[in-house]
């Protein structure tokens, strides 16, 4: 089914809020050089929603062996009408990327004070075109209203690996994939695929607000448009196949975090809030301080359910604030986000070593939103 009414809410939004982590801060910041695909990827149907090439943005480090990759956000499509539409901005096609890109803010920032793990590590920044968190492989174009589209997430993905592997990452040492909101959904559904290209390599995972739960508040709920997604797009082969495997009689259930969680390979730790305001707003749809308890105690009870207590590697930072993205800063037992992480990455493995911050408070709190001094 479609739901272009859904859709467009899903497209608006993120194009409203997924900026923030992305914006440059005071000073200058570190420039992104593009790189497009080659004609070969092109030629194999690794194409943006318009059919342009996909590409990235590096920037060189003085860590040249570790790695921070980050997938861009931006929502998804929910209609063949809604894709055309996308196709015509910077989330369906790559016509008008710009050379360069500067970032300099939360875990893009060159200050150690900020992001005390990453902070020297090569970049790799991924833009989003192809509306459905890389997952679709459908192998002829789609006509809407005389112009052509084309879902090809999956072969972006296919080929942007060996792309870097060849260039980059080929010795690398340590790499961190991450991504916010539907590129943190994306490093949920592909990090293994990442992992598993990289062999021998530190790989670990940091979704950044990528937990969105299978759930529908009414007949055209976000659960229902994901269902599009997997069915228009032809996602069965861009969902991973554990997962698949766990669930032959409903593989469309993998395109989902919390049915993901439990076949994860990869470590992991989420940056994740209980009462994510995204999902408070579009997929609960209630405003009532009791619903949205009831929900952040879901989303906590399948974090801890299907991704803590199915590896012990996996750890997480579950905070308590109503947010969605790039808050880098916000503290649990005294620890930033970026600390927390910088501890878990550095102990990973070790017996006994703290893997969750978790904020177990109740909606609304404010005090749950204190961000570190460094981060402001």
């Amino acid at each position: 089914m479609n739901h272009p009414m859904l859709s467009l809410l899903l497209y608006t939004h993120f194009l409203l809020i997924e900026g923030s982590p992305y914006k440059s801060a005071s000073g200058p910041g570190d420039t992104y050089n593009v790189t497009f695909l080659t004609t070969e990827a092109v030629a194999d149907g690794a194409v943006c929603l318009d059919g342009s090439p996909s590409a990235y943005y590096y920037n060189e480090g003085a860590e040249t062996s570790k790695f921070y990759i980050h997938q861009e956000g931006g929502g998804w499509c929910g209609s063949d009408e809604d894709c055309l539409s996308r196709s015509k901005g910077d989330l369906g096609s790559s016509k008008a990327y710009p050379k360069t890109r500067v970032f300099n803010t939360g875990y893009f920032s060159s200050d150690p004070l900020i992001n005390p793990l990453m902070h020297n590590f090569s970049k790799i920044y991924l833009p989003y075109c192809d509306g459905g968190s890389q997952t679709g492989d459908l192998t002829l174009p789609v006509n809407v209203k005389s112009s052509t589209i084309y879902y090809r997430g999956h072969r972006i993905l296919r080929a942007m690996i060996p792309a870097l592997m060849n260039r980059m990452l080929k010795g690398a040492t340590d790499v961190v994939i991450s991504g916010c909101s539907a590129g943190g959904l994306s490093t949920y559904l592909h990090a293994d695929e990442w992992g598993a290209a990289l062999p021998g390599t530190k790989v670990v995972a940091l979704p950044d607000s990528g937990f969105f739960l299978d759930y529908n508040s009414s007949a055209n709920g976000y659960s229902s448009s994901m269902r599009w997604v997997f069915d228009a797009m032809n996602s069965t082969g861009g969902v991973p196949a554990a997962c698949r495997a766990a669930n032959p009689s409903d593989p469309a259930l993998c395109i989902f975090a919390e049915h993901v969680a439990p076949t994860l390979k990869v470590p992991f730790f989420p940056m994740q809030s209980q009462y994510d305001s995204w999902q408070i707003g579009n997929d609960l749809r209630n405003k009532d301080q009791a619903a949205i308890n009831a929900y952040g105690l879901k989303l906590r009870g399948l974090v801890e359910k299907n991704l803590l207590a199915t590896n012990t590697h996996n750890g997480v930072f579950l905070d308590a604030c109503y947010h969605h993205c790039g808050d880098w800063g916000i503290t649990i037992d005294g620890d930033s986000t970026a600390v927390a992480f910088q501890t878990w990455y550095n102990s990973l493995g070790t017996a006994g070593a703290k893997q969750e911050w978790v904020n177990r408070s109740s909606y609304p709190c404010a005090s749950c939103c204190t961000i570190a001094p460094t981060d402001k």
